[in-house]
């Protein structure tokens, strides 16, 4: 299980929701009533959460809710920079910062499962000039590195 250390505290829930209803608005982009659902059920989660999970339980609100339903409003919350996907467990969890104009960086405990979303500026442009130098053309990127958090490391000190 994923923990998300940043989207614990309710405080942090109703700023994320404001920030999403005001980058939609800037992005022109359409916060529907299912998408906004969607998004409160992944920041409700203490650990990164996968469609299926998400489906279940918007289901128990909406009888009609189908997996085309969640994967839609996820594709919506990735492009608007809303969510995360976490390719190597695929399962998704809220962005704490989805007004950074940049990629993020994920690290993952393999111990205890939390991530930390991380924003350094170069690191996906770095990325992007040496693969041009070999002539490769990324469509994709994400950046994922696991090992141990400090909290672990400190606990087995």
């Amino acid at each position: 299980m994923i923990k998300i250390s940043n989207i614990e505290h309710q405080e942090c829930r109703e700023q994320l929701l404001e920030k999403a209803e005001k980058i939609c608005k800037e992005n022109n982009a359409r916060l529907t009533k299912t998408r906004k659902r969607v998004l409160e059920i992944i920041c409700d989660q203490p650990v990164a959460i996968k469609a299926y999970d998400i489906l279940e339980i918007l289901a128990k609100e909406d009888k009609s809710a189908k997996p085309i339903t969640v994967y839609r409003a996820l594709d919506f919350l990735m492009a608007q920079k809303l969510a995360h996907k976490i390719e190597s467990t695929n399962s998704f969890f809220a962005c704490p910062c989805p007004d950074q104009k940049i990629e993020s960086q994920l690290l993952i405990c393999n111990k205890c499962g939390t991530v930390t979303a991380l924003h350094v500026p170069d690191a996906c442009s770095v990325l992007d000039t040496y693969a041009k130098d070999v002539g490769f053309i990324p469509e994709s990127k994400s950046i994922e590195i696991h090992g141990i958090c400090a909290k672990c490391k400190q606990k087995s000190a």
